[in-house]
Protein backbone atom coordinates (compact mmCIF):
# COMPACT_ATOMS: atom_id res chain seq x y z
CA UNK A 1 0.00 0.00 0.00
CA UNK A 2 1.75 3.70 -0.60
CA UNK A 3 -0.24 4.88 2.22
CA UNK A 4 -0.18 8.49 0.86
CA UNK A 5 -3.06 11.09 0.10
CA UNK A 6 -2.81 14.39 -2.66
CA UNK A 7 -4.55 17.61 -1.69
CA UNK A 8 -5.76 20.70 -4.14
CA UNK A 9 -2.24 20.74 -5.84
CA UNK A 10 -2.57 17.19 -7.60
CA UNK A 11 1.52 16.69 -8.20
CA UNK A 12 2.36 17.41 -3.75
CA UNK A 13 2.93 14.23 -2.22
CA UNK A 14 1.45 14.49 1.55
CA UNK A 15 3.07 13.58 4.73
CA UNK A 16 2.98 9.82 5.42
CA UNK A 17 2.92 7.41 8.36
CA UNK A 18 3.70 3.74 6.71
CA UNK A 19 3.36 2.37 10.52
CA UNK A 20 2.06 4.84 12.84
CA UNK A 21 2.62 3.86 16.11
CA UNK A 22 3.83 7.01 16.93
CA UNK A 23 0.34 8.41 16.66
CA UNK A 24 -1.06 5.22 18.25
CA UNK A 25 0.39 6.17 21.57
CA UNK A 26 -1.16 4.78 24.84
CA UNK A 27 -2.21 8.64 25.17
CA UNK A 28 -4.09 8.74 22.03
CA UNK A 29 -5.97 5.17 22.32
CA UNK A 30 -7.11 6.71 25.73
CA UNK A 31 -8.76 9.36 24.03
CA UNK A 32 -10.68 7.57 21.38
CA UNK A 33 -14.86 7.58 22.06
CA UNK A 34 -16.67 4.81 20.35
CA UNK A 35 -20.22 4.67 20.63
CA UNK A 36 -22.59 1.61 19.82
CA UNK A 37 -21.71 -0.81 16.62
CA UNK A 38 -24.12 -0.44 13.62
CA UNK A 39 -24.73 -3.10 11.08
CA UNK A 40 -23.69 -1.32 7.36
CA UNK A 41 -25.78 -2.50 4.21
CA UNK A 42 -23.24 -5.02 3.29
CA UNK A 43 -23.14 -6.77 6.38
CA UNK A 44 -19.79 -5.36 8.22
CA UNK A 45 -19.96 -3.69 11.59
CA UNK A 46 -19.31 0.00 12.03
CA UNK A 47 -18.71 1.70 14.83
CA UNK A 48 -18.47 5.34 15.38
CA UNK A 49 -15.72 6.84 16.53
CA UNK A 50 -14.59 10.42 18.19
CA UNK A 51 -11.07 11.73 19.46
CA UNK A 52 -11.65 13.78 22.66
CA UNK A 53 -10.25 17.27 21.67
CA UNK A 54 -10.79 17.20 17.77
CA UNK A 55 -14.56 18.75 17.85
CA UNK A 56 -12.81 22.00 18.53
CA UNK A 57 -10.14 21.65 15.91
CA UNK A 58 -12.09 20.13 13.28
CA UNK A 59 -12.04 21.69 9.41
CA UNK A 60 -15.59 23.51 8.75
CA UNK A 61 -16.86 22.00 6.24
CA UNK A 62 -18.25 24.66 3.59
CA UNK A 63 -22.25 24.41 2.39
CA UNK A 64 -23.71 24.92 0.14
CA UNK A 65 -20.26 24.24 -2.01
CA UNK A 66 -20.26 24.30 -6.04
CA UNK A 67 -18.36 22.08 -7.91
CA UNK A 68 -17.17 22.31 -12.17
CA UNK A 69 -15.33 20.25 -14.96
CA UNK A 70 -11.70 21.56 -15.42
CA UNK A 71 -11.67 22.59 -18.96
CA UNK A 72 -10.29 20.39 -20.45
CA UNK A 73 -12.02 17.70 -18.06
CA UNK A 74 -10.33 15.48 -15.67
CA UNK A 75 -11.14 12.08 -14.37
CA UNK A 76 -9.12 12.70 -11.18
CA UNK A 77 -10.07 16.83 -10.35
CA UNK A 78 -12.69 18.77 -10.19
CA UNK A 79 -12.47 22.83 -9.52
CA UNK A 80 -14.93 23.03 -5.97
CA UNK A 81 -15.60 26.62 -4.24
CA UNK A 82 -18.04 27.52 -1.25
CA UNK A 83 -21.34 28.97 -2.97
CA UNK A 84 -21.40 31.67 -0.02
CA UNK A 85 -18.22 32.82 -0.66
CA UNK A 86 -16.61 31.93 3.03
CA UNK A 87 -13.34 29.81 3.82
CA UNK A 88 -14.37 26.37 4.49
CA UNK A 89 -13.43 22.44 3.50
CA UNK A 90 -14.56 19.92 1.04
CA UNK A 91 -14.84 16.34 3.03
CA UNK A 92 -13.18 13.53 2.72
CA UNK A 93 -15.37 11.21 0.99
CA UNK A 94 -17.73 13.29 -0.70
CA UNK A 95 -19.67 12.47 -3.14
CA UNK A 96 -20.37 14.21 -6.69
CA UNK A 97 -22.39 12.84 -9.46
CA UNK A 98 -23.47 14.18 -13.15
CA UNK A 99 -20.83 15.74 -14.58
CA UNK A 100 -18.39 13.34 -16.95
CA UNK A 101 -18.44 10.56 -14.31
CA UNK A 102 -19.77 10.32 -10.63
CA UNK A 103 -16.48 10.94 -8.27
CA UNK A 104 -15.87 11.49 -4.67
CA UNK A 105 -13.52 13.35 -2.64
CA UNK A 106 -9.87 11.71 -1.91
CA UNK A 107 -8.87 14.06 1.04
CA UNK A 108 -10.72 16.63 3.21
CA UNK A 109 -9.06 20.53 1.47
CA UNK A 110 -9.25 23.69 2.43
CA UNK A 111 -11.24 26.19 0.59
CA UNK A 112 -9.72 29.20 0.52
CA UNK A 113 -12.35 32.32 1.00
CA UNK A 114 -13.44 33.49 -2.09
CA UNK A 115 -11.50 31.32 -4.31
CA UNK A 116 -11.66 27.90 -6.29
CA UNK A 117 -9.51 24.92 -5.55
CA UNK A 118 -8.52 21.90 -7.41
CA UNK A 119 -9.54 18.87 -5.79
CA UNK A 120 -8.39 15.45 -6.17
CA UNK A 121 -11.23 13.19 -6.69
CA UNK A 122 -11.64 9.40 -7.67
CA UNK A 123 -14.39 8.38 -10.24
CA UNK A 124 -17.14 5.71 -9.03
CA UNK A 125 -18.22 4.78 -12.16
CA UNK A 126 -16.25 3.93 -15.72
CA UNK A 127 -18.57 6.64 -17.40
CA UNK A 128 -16.53 9.24 -19.43
CA UNK A 129 -19.91 11.37 -21.38
CA UNK A 130 -21.18 15.00 -19.93
CA UNK A 131 -24.70 13.99 -17.82
CA UNK A 132 -25.11 17.98 -17.04
CA UNK A 133 -23.69 20.09 -14.15
CA UNK A 134 -21.68 18.35 -11.25
CA UNK A 135 -23.75 18.12 -7.75
CA UNK A 136 -22.59 16.85 -4.43
CA UNK A 137 -24.78 14.47 -3.07
CA UNK A 138 -23.62 13.21 0.46
CA UNK A 139 -21.01 11.47 1.87
CA UNK A 140 -20.15 7.92 1.21
CA UNK A 141 -20.45 5.23 3.96
CA UNK A 142 -17.30 3.55 5.82
CA UNK A 143 -17.10 0.57 3.98
CA UNK A 144 -16.94 2.07 0.40
CA UNK A 145 -14.85 4.55 2.41
CA UNK A 146 -12.21 1.69 3.12
CA UNK A 147 -12.76 0.50 -0.53
CA UNK A 148 -11.46 3.76 -1.67
CA UNK A 149 -8.16 3.52 0.43
CA UNK A 150 -7.80 0.17 -1.19
CA UNK A 151 -8.37 1.51 -4.62
CA UNK A 152 -4.63 3.23 -3.88
CA UNK A 153 -3.14 -0.07 -2.84
CA UNK A 154 0.30 -1.00 -4.73
CA UNK A 155 -0.84 -4.39 -5.21
CA UNK A 156 -2.29 -4.55 -8.35
CA UNK A 157 -4.61 -7.44 -7.87
CA UNK A 158 -6.06 -5.82 -4.58
CA UNK A 159 -6.25 -2.21 -6.00
CA UNK A 160 -8.20 -3.90 -9.16
CA UNK A 161 -10.85 -5.67 -7.39
CA UNK A 162 -11.19 -2.57 -4.66
CA UNK A 163 -12.19 -0.43 -7.88
CA UNK A 164 -14.03 -3.00 -9.45
CA UNK A 165 -16.48 -3.27 -5.96
CA UNK A 166 -16.37 0.14 -5.10
CA UNK A 167 -17.73 0.95 -8.96
CA UNK A 168 -20.13 -1.87 -8.62
CA UNK A 169 -21.34 -0.94 -5.15
CA UNK A 170 -21.57 2.57 -6.48
CA UNK A 171 -24.31 1.59 -9.06
CA UNK A 172 -26.90 1.15 -6.47
CA UNK A 173 -26.34 3.72 -3.89
CA UNK A 174 -28.97 5.71 -2.96
CA UNK A 175 -29.29 9.87 -3.90
CA UNK A 176 -28.61 11.80 -0.54
CA UNK A 177 -26.45 8.93 1.41
CA UNK A 178 -24.51 10.46 4.72
CA UNK A 179 -21.93 8.89 6.40
CA UNK A 180 -22.59 9.10 10.06
CA UNK A 181 -21.67 12.80 11.06
CA UNK A 182 -18.60 11.83 13.67
CA UNK A 183 -14.84 12.65 13.37
CA UNK A 184 -14.50 8.75 11.93
CA UNK A 185 -15.51 5.06 12.43
CA UNK A 186 -13.66 1.97 12.89
CA UNK A 187 -14.86 -0.63 10.02
CA UNK A 188 -14.72 -4.45 11.51
CA UNK A 189 -15.64 -7.84 10.03
CA UNK A 190 -16.50 -9.98 13.73
CA UNK A 191 -13.33 -9.23 15.78
CA UNK A 192 -11.00 -8.21 13.07
CA UNK A 193 -10.27 -4.76 12.72
CA UNK A 194 -10.52 -3.91 8.67
CA UNK A 195 -10.33 -0.01 8.30
CA UNK A 196 -10.81 2.84 10.47
CA UNK A 197 -10.50 6.87 9.51
CA UNK A 198 -9.55 9.38 13.13
CA UNK A 199 -9.65 13.06 13.31
CA UNK A 200 -6.85 13.17 15.94
CA UNK A 201 -6.09 16.86 17.19
CA UNK A 202 -1.90 18.11 17.28
CA UNK A 203 -2.15 16.95 21.03
CA UNK A 204 -4.27 14.72 23.30
CA UNK A 205 -4.27 16.04 26.98
CA UNK A 206 -3.98 13.23 29.40
CA UNK A 207 -5.28 15.08 32.48
CA UNK A 208 -8.89 12.56 32.83
CA UNK A 209 -9.49 9.32 30.56
CA UNK A 210 -12.11 9.79 27.83
CA UNK A 211 -16.03 9.10 28.58
CA UNK A 212 -17.46 6.05 27.15
CA UNK A 213 -20.31 5.97 25.26
CA UNK A 214 -20.15 2.41 24.73
CA UNK A 215 -17.69 0.43 27.00
CA UNK A 216 -17.48 -2.57 25.14
CA UNK A 217 -16.72 -0.94 21.80
CA UNK A 218 -14.27 1.30 22.79
CA UNK A 219 -12.33 -1.45 24.72
CA UNK A 220 -12.36 -3.05 21.14
CA UNK A 221 -11.23 -0.44 18.70
CA UNK A 222 -8.55 1.03 21.67
CA UNK A 223 -7.30 -3.10 21.16
CA UNK A 224 -7.41 -3.61 17.84
CA UNK A 225 -6.13 -0.54 16.98
CA UNK A 226 -3.13 -1.07 19.21
CA UNK A 227 -2.46 -4.53 17.40
CA UNK A 228 -3.12 -2.47 13.85
CA UNK A 229 -0.08 -0.49 14.75
CA UNK A 230 2.17 -3.55 15.12
CA UNK A 231 1.19 -5.27 11.97
CA UNK A 232 2.73 -4.75 8.55
CA UNK A 233 -0.49 -6.06 6.44
CA UNK A 234 -1.78 -2.49 7.67
CA UNK A 235 -1.48 0.67 5.40
CA UNK A 236 -1.44 3.98 7.15
CA UNK A 237 -1.99 7.91 5.48
CA UNK A 238 -2.10 11.05 7.35
CA UNK A 239 -3.44 14.13 5.68
CA UNK A 240 -2.05 17.43 7.61
CA UNK A 241 -4.35 20.19 8.55
CA UNK A 242 -3.61 23.21 10.82
CA UNK A 243 -5.25 22.04 13.58
CA UNK A 244 -5.54 18.25 12.99
CA UNK A 245 -4.50 15.08 11.41
CA UNK A 246 -6.83 13.55 9.58
CA UNK A 247 -6.00 9.51 9.96
CA UNK A 248 -7.24 6.61 7.92
CA UNK A 249 -5.81 2.77 8.24
CA UNK A 250 -7.05 0.04 5.84
CA UNK A 251 -5.78 -3.82 6.03
CA UNK A 252 -4.50 -5.07 2.90
CA UNK A 253 -7.17 -8.01 2.36
CA UNK A 254 -9.32 -9.14 0.45
CA UNK A 255 -12.12 -8.90 3.12
CA UNK A 256 -13.77 -5.69 2.50
CA UNK A 257 -14.14 -6.05 -1.53
CA UNK A 258 -15.42 -9.64 -1.30
CA UNK A 259 -17.95 -8.65 1.66
CA UNK A 260 -19.21 -6.15 -0.90
CA UNK A 261 -19.33 -8.03 -4.05
CA UNK A 262 -20.94 -11.26 -2.22
CA UNK A 263 -23.92 -9.04 -0.77
CA UNK A 264 -27.20 -9.26 -2.52
CA UNK A 265 -27.39 -5.89 -2.59
CA UNK A 266 -25.07 -5.70 -5.66
CA UNK A 267 -25.89 -7.32 -8.83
Amino acid sequence: MRGKHRTRRPHQDLPTLPHSARLLSPLLLGAVIAGPPGRERFGLTVIPLRVRGADATRPQLAQPLTARELQVPSPGNVVIASAAGAAGSAAFGQRLTGGMADRVVMATSALPRGQNAVIQVAPLEPRWWDEGPLRLDGRLPPTLLALLLLTASDRIGLRSLARTALWEACRELPDGNAATEQDGWALLEGPTLLAAYLMVPPAVAAATPAPLQDAHSSALVRRTLAEAARDARFAWSAVSHPALTELSIVRASLNIPEAILRNPAVR
